[in-house]
């Protein structure tokens, strides 16, 4: 048995060595070991439609962009009156004005993109952006800096295509798959441009961001985030006391952001007039689509949430659960975008202070 389970072990290591730290390789082999592996599921889909089970690509396809922009729809029907927390804001904080780019930012903007070959709405891809961006820097950069002056974001860059990815159950329900969203490639163009600046502002503004939000702020990351927590509950019991943790898990808490909420806080950040107005346009007018097979579905519109696959995204969402720590009294709260614990000692509580405020803006806690 001994020699089996070492025998199993460097089967492993082998399979991980051979990946060179290419995370997506080791999961893909892992996945296949597992049994987990549905890559190839695509090419016999049969969802349940209406009681009744299909291969049509185009009927699979409306279903689930129905049951991707219904089910967000029901999470943040009825929300009870919104708590706004503190806001970390003085009269010292400087404007977040979102200024104009030059094209040798949008040149290293466009050489920074991720490369891929999933294409979006207009058939591009970032790869091909890449292969001829010498001929169309220009052109972004002219577009680029008219959304930028005139506060709009182009409509023809709210539209995304949605592909449908199994998690795990039963491969007919439509509820077993979560959405990937491919937005047009040239819009993470413009979004980078504004996401670097607001990140430097927030950087270079201490009173902004709070000390307990480790995503988007410099010499920080999910590490250090997990090196404190870690030191903050061995302190704790060092002293002798009892901790509990509670890790929040909000459901679909990128899809659930109110957009009025989110600008009334964006302008307490003290935004500029011109900022909110393209912030408001990027959010708004939003419409995506699903596609199976080479099939789309029918678009439909969304009203709420950051923009799925997005790079400003995941940044406005800090920026709008910012607060939390403010209403949760005689505990700690940690923040990395959307992942929260919150940490307490001996008889400190705060569950229904954090469901009130989850509960405002539209969230729920996944039980």
């Amino acid at each position: 048995m001994k020699e089996i389970r070492q025998a199993k072990a460097n089967f492993f290591i082998n399979i991980i060595g051979e990946a060179k730290g290419n995370s997506k390789l080791i999961w893909e082999n892992l996945k296949k070991l597992t049994g987990k592996d549905h890559s190839n599921t695509a090419k016999r889909l049969e969802i349940m439609v209406n009681n009744n089970l299909t291969q049509d690509a185009v009927e699979i396809a409306i279903a689930f962009n129905s049951y991707f922009i219904d089910s967000v729809r029901v999470l943040t029907q009825n929300p009870s009156t919104c708590f706004l927390g503190s806001v970390l804001v003085n009269d010292t904080q400087p404007v977040f004005i979102i200024r104009e780019v030059s094209e040798s930012k949008v040149n290293n903007v466009i050489s920074s993109l991720k490369n891929s070959k999933a294409k979006d709405v207009f058939g591009m891809d970032s790869t091909f952006l890449k292969n001829y961006k010498e001929s169309l820097i220009g052109p972004i950069t002219k577009v680029t800096n008219t959304s930028i002056g005139l506060g709009v974001f182009p409509r023809v860059w709210k539209s995304a295509i949605i592909t449908a990815i199994f998690k795990s159950g039963d491969l007919a329900d439509v509820s077993n798959y979560r959405p990937i969203s491919i937005l047009p490639v040239v819009s993470k163009v413009v979004e980078k441009c504004v996401t670097e600046q607001l990140i430097a502002h927030l950087n270079n503004s201490p009173f902004t961001l709070h000390s307990m939000q480790f995503g988007f702020r410099a010499k920080h990351s999910t590490e250090t985030a997990n090196c404190f927590f870690l030191e903050n509950v061995k302190s704790k019991m060092d002293k002798g006391g009892a901790v509990g943790a509670v890790f929040l898990d909000l459901r679909k808490a990128f899809d659930t952001v109110n957009h009025e909420i989110l600008i009334t806080k964006l302008s307490k950040f003290n935004f500029s007039p011109d900022a909110l107005r393209w912030m408001k346009s990027y959010l708004e007018g939003r419409t995506q689509c699903v596609r199976v097979s080479n099939e789309l579905s029918p678009t439909r519109s969304y009203d709420v949430g950051v923009p799925q696959g997005s790079i400003l995204g995941p940044l406005l969402f800090s920026l709008y659960i910012n607060d939390l720590p403010s209403v949760c009294t005689g505990s700690e709260v940690q923040m990395y975008a959307d992942d929260t614990v919150i940490c307490a000692c001996k008889e400190q509580t705060t569950s229904c202070t954090r469901t009130h405020y989850c509960n405002g803006p539209g969230y729920k806690v996944a039980q």
